[in-house]
């Protein structure tokens, strides 16, 4: 949890107030992991589109992505991972994507830095491998034309907590 915000989520925590996460797409990730770490804290999680676990088809080839593990250590800041405009994987209207394009000012403009990325992916497995640790009450609201965070590919994903 951000330090920030720890205080005051410690003092929410304490006197019982209801408290929910909501999270959108890299935000959901951090929604589920701190629910996983913190189970005490949230009285659920609303999770949209979470970036749990990201499509194969836009990651780049494996042997890229190996290398890329490889030599992550000593270039993390590094922008040169292999990324496309997922922007329009995201929206199904153009128009919205256009919109969004243009309007939204924490659209990132270049390539991520290699250790982003890698830490992104290291996230994402830690938290497919632990999601039999999220015993928080989930909602999950997710477009079924995603390909970026394929609802599809990470039903699986949610299995165990779905089966709950």
């Amino acid at each position: 949890v951000a330090k920030p915000f720890q205080k005051q989520l410690e003092d929410a925590v304490k006197t019982r107030l209801p408290m929910f996460a909501w999270g959108v797409s890299l935000g959901g990730g951090l929604v589920c992991h701190s629910a996983m770490r913190r189970p005490e804290i949230f009285d659920g999680a609303i999770l949209v589109s979470p970036m749990v676990k990201v499509d194969e088809a836009i990651k780049p080839p494996k042997i890229i992505e190996i290398t890329f593990r490889k030599i992550g250590s000593w270039m993390p800041k590094a922008p040169i991972t292999p990324t496309k405009d997922i922007l329009d994987k995201c929206f199904v209207d153009k128009t919205f994507t256009d919109f969004a394009r243009e309007n939204n000012k924490l659209l990132y403009p270049s390539k991520p830095r290699l250790g982003t990325a890698l830490a992104v992916l290291a996230a994402q497995d830690w938290i497919c491998d632990h999601m039999e640790d999220l015993k928080t009450p989930v909602l999950i609201l997710h477009g079924k034309h995603d390909e970026v965070t394929s609802m599809w590919k990470f039903r699986g994903t949610f299995s165990t907590v779905f089966q709950r």
